[in-house]
């Protein structure tokens, strides 16, 4: 376990965590409130459906939109390595059964199609444990499902800048106001965050490479003693990141944060193309969810 969040975390680090990718593209230049609210309603739906001709179709718009996009499709699939060994887990969970004599269909989570596989008996390996087909390929059902929503999500991140998803979140929580939700101190705090990421994981790497420097040893000996090897890792970086907040509160204060009501630098205003793609997309991803 150790060793998967070692490899884990170096594997992060080899990626700039400013993931914004510029190009030319008509996904780029797209309205970025009218993109999270497609992630949304495309992330909803993907969940809804249950057969593997709509999860295909789901797959093919997906494709189509990565296309248009021009992103590389290389570096968002390094950008999933990550998350096969929990991919894999949910497979095997599915694709294995403690007893060969009971329904395959009562032992599923959700009602998903087993495709070619339902029907199909269960094969005994050892004893009553064996092999499900009608599992396994639910299993990849699953896996499918996660798979597209994650490769969703990185097509929405790496064609649009922190600076508009965050103008694109108080815009769209902006009516949230009339029952008094403070937005833009919710929009304070996501923007820090933001920025916040790509510094503390920089610094981290920092720490990480000067203790390495120093003899430390990070992969070797027992889980205990690899565990303790992160302390001198992370007692420096939590120093740092409070001076850091200590700093960020003067400038603010300084700057009379919250004295009176903040004014946006971009103001985003609906077209008719973009209202007409957010229209026939809801209706697109709400039928095939609801029929298939």
């Amino acid at each position: 376990m150790v060793s998967c969040v070692h490899f884990f975390y170096t594997y992060s680090m080899s990626f700039s965590l400013n993931t914004y990718l510029a190009r030319n593209s008509c996904v780029h230049r797209f309205d970025p409130r009218i993109k999270l609210i497609l992630l949304l309603v495309f992330s909803v739906a993907v969940f809804m459906v249950t057969t593997w001709i709509g999860l295909g179709i789901f797959v093919l718009v997906l494709a189509i939109v990565l296309t248009a996009s021009r992103l590389p499709v290389k570096q968002i699939a390094k950008l999933c390595i990550p998350l096969l060994v929990i991919l894999l887990i949910i497979w095997v969970c599915n694709a294995l059964t403690f007893d060969v004599h009971a329904d395959a269909t009562l032992q599923s989570f959700g009602a998903v199609s087993a495709g070619f596989a339902a029907g199909m008996p269960n094969i005994a390996l050892v004893g009553v444990f064996g092999f499900s087909p009608e599992g396994a390929v639910r299993g990849a059902f699953y896996v499918v499902r996660i798979v597209l929503l994650f490769v969703a999500s990185f097509v929405v991140v790496l064609s649009t800048t922190s600076n508009e998803l965050v103008n694109a979140c108080i815009s769209l929580l902006r009516p949230l106001e009339k029952i008094r939700v403070p937005i833009d101190d919710v929009a304070m705090v996501f923007s820090l965050a933001l920025r916040f990421i790509p510094l503390i994981a920089e610094e981290a790497s920092q720490i990480k490479k000067a203790q390495m420097a120093r003899g430390a040893a990070f992969g070797q000996g027992g889980i205990w003693k690899r565990i303790t090897a992160w302390f001198p890792v992370l007692v420096p970086l939590i120093v740092g990141l409070f001076k850091k907040a200590e700093r960020i509160s003067v400038a603010m204060d300084s700057r009379c944060y919250g004295k009176g009501k903040r004014t946006a630098l971009v103001i985003y205003n609906l077209t008719v193309s973009s209202v007409s793609i957010l229209v026939i997309s809801l209706c697109f991803f709400i039928v095939v969810a609801w029929l298939l």
